[in-house]
């Protein structure tokens, strides 16, 4: 009965303590180099701080997020389109910048950022064969293609706790190869797909869009069919015009395994897949990423409804536009061709 009771206690103080994705599974960034987190103020210089969304570093000048990150969260609150300048990107560090102790990893860098990019119809068109990149249904607002790009003003630079994503191809003539059969296997319906990761910083108690988090988390997450999927939000009359089925053949689903699950401040984070992409010359599997989280509209914590992963190979010709270059950051030395079993 002790054991139990202690047992009991350690996990209640857990669950108080850490309350936003799963159980409070701090993130090392040992592991998740590649995470940012996003903010912006309402004054310049910067007086206060507000975090709102997630980002995933594509190389030294650029964050990959999302469009409804940049352009719906900071309107949503203060009514305010967002203005580059005022944004501003935090790598390097698990702990939030206020929260980041004098005695903490150098390595951390909180950075300023020149542009914003979106989709235009060039990008729509060559992706997906139209022009329009966003439609209503009901009172919510969809992009086909859930991408934006923040450049940097300076360089990142690169050191043990910051490092580019890991992509699953090496150049871009790799990427547009690959995503025939890749979206072959998203209109198949594909049933099974192994469990994936994501670190993010979306903890918030209400739902609103700024994010409270004070530590990066992360979670274990599995695949979902669509049909699951939409099932899952459609049974719930106030998200149901937030399932897929308006955006077929995007998007990947993927659910917590516990209560605890994504919030709004997760947009933009990375969904990393050890079993995709790359794997060494010895065969050992090192992962990576599948998907960038577009959201789970209308709900927080509740892993009832799935999340939704817009498949990172709609954001190649995007990525190619804005970087204006043919590769991306080369892998690990040791790192052969990809390996697409699963």
């Amino acid at each position: 009965m002790k054991q139990s009771l202690g047992l009991f206690v350690r996990l209640w103080a857990i669950v108080r303590v850490c309350q936003g994705l799963e159980l409070g599974w701090f993130a090392s960034m040992h592991n998740w180099p590649f995470v940012a987190s996003l903010g912006y103020t309402l004054t310049e210089p910067p007086e206060k701080m507000i975090w709102f969304c997630t980002g995933t570093i594509i190389n030294g000048f650029h964050i990959l997020s999302t469009q409804g990150c940049v352009e719906k969260t900071i309107y949503k609150v203060h009514k305010v389109k967002y203005v580059a300048t005022l944004i501003r990107v935090w790598v390097g560090s698990g702990y939030a910048l206020e929260q980041q102790l004098p005695t903490g990893p150098s390595e951390a860098q909180y950075m300023a950022v020149s542009q914003i990019f979106v989709p235009t119809p060039e990008d729509t068109r060559r992706t997906l064969g139209f022009d329009n990149n966003q439609f209503q249904a009901k009172d919510y607002t969809y992009y086909y293609l859930d991408f934006s790009i923040l450049r940097l003003a300076k360089e990142l630079n690169f050191n043990r706790f910051v490092q580019p994503a890991r992509f699953d191809v090496r150049t871009f003539r790799d990427a547009r190869q690959q995503y025939v059969p890749w979206k072959r296997r998203l209109d198949d319906e594909t049933d099974y797909i192994p469990d994936c990761y994501m670190a993010g910083w979306g903890f918030n108690d209400n739902g609103d869009a700024e994010s409270k988090s004070t530590r990066l988390l992360y979670t274990r997450l599995k695949f979902t069919p669509r049909m699951k999927c939409d099932l899952a939000y459609c049974t719930n009359c106030s998200v149901c015009s937030n399932s897929t089925e308006h955006l077929p053949n995007l998007y990947w689903c993927f659910s917590s395994y516990l209560w605890s699950d994504t919030c709004p401040g997760d947009q933009g984070a990375p969904l990393f897949c050890p079993w995709f992409g790359y794997k060494t010359h010895i065969g050992r599997k090192v992962g990576a990423i599948l998907g960038i989280h577009s959201a789970k509209p209308g709900t927080c914590n509740q892993a009832t409804l799935p999340s939704k992963f817009s498949a990172i190979w709609f954001a190649y010709n995007f990525i190619e536009r804005i970087l204006d270059q043919g590769r991306f950051p080369p892998p690990p030395l040791d790192i052969g061709d990809p390996d697409w079993a699963y």
